[in-house]
């Protein structure tokens, strides 16, 4: 049995958003529509809550817009899908979510079952390779060690759902570490003087992190 698919929805558009739920039997196709969002501020943290698949995102909304939100899965998400939708036949849209990450660019007028099955599913096929599947895995572990150090998580149950979708086990005691690895000085900055590049960086991470229970211990070569 094929896994299903969870969809992310992200549109200020209520009436749109009904209507995108009778454009496909998204069951039998494998698909569900996990979530919703009607912002992108909503977008992110139901990025984050529900671990979809793929998002579907409006370009023009409130509080955060589409380019915000595709830009956001770029940094935090790389290996995410994004489908962008707009209202807009206005080559600039197209251009501004291509650019900023999105894989596929979709005019809401225009959307119809088929097309919009025959897309996700290429994307599917496309995630499913096993080389992509082992970078994009990587880079979400990556990803989630960094919203943990930015304090991202409101609460401890997040963290634990995060890592649980993602296969890490966390200990009991809710304590692990986190290896920071700065870049090496090369031999022109060292001859220079200038070799307080780490400890500066260090520093930075202390004041970062200072309001939070974390304990920041360096490592050194010896």
């Amino acid at each position: 049995m094929r896994p299903m698919r969870k969809l992310l929805l992200v549109d200020d558009d209520a009436l749109f958003r009904a209507q995108f739920h009778g454009l496909v039997d998204w069951e039998r196709e494998g698909f569900c529509i996990a979530a919703e969002a009607r912002n992108g501020r909503e977008a992110i943290v139901e990025i984050e809550r529900s671990m979809p698949d793929i998002v579907l995102t409006d370009i023009s909304m409130p509080v955060l817009d589409g380019i915000g939100v595709i830009d956001y899965i770029r940094q935090h998400h790389p290996s995410l899908p994004v489908i962008a939708l707009s209202a807009f036949d206005d080559y600039q849209y197209v251009r501004s979510s291509l650019k900023n990450g999105a894989q596929d660019y979709l005019l809401k007028h225009r959307l119809d079952g088929k097309q919009l099955l025959s897309m996700l599913s290429g994307m599917v096929e496309k995630r499913d390779a096993p080389e992509q599947a082992d970078v994009g895995g990587r880079r979400d572990i990556e990803a989630f060690f960094f919203l943990v150090l930015a304090d991202w998580f409101e609460k401890p149950e997040a963290i634990d759902a995060r890592a649980e979708a993602l296969h890490i086990s966390l200990p009991a005691n809710g304590f692990f570490p986190i290896v920071v690895r700065m870049d090496e000085l090369n031999e022109d900055t060292r001859s220079s003087g200038d070799i307080g590049l780490s400890d500066a960086m260090l520093g930075m991470l202390r004041e970062i992190l200072g309001r939070s229970a974390l304990e920041i211990v360096r490592l050194t070569q010896d």
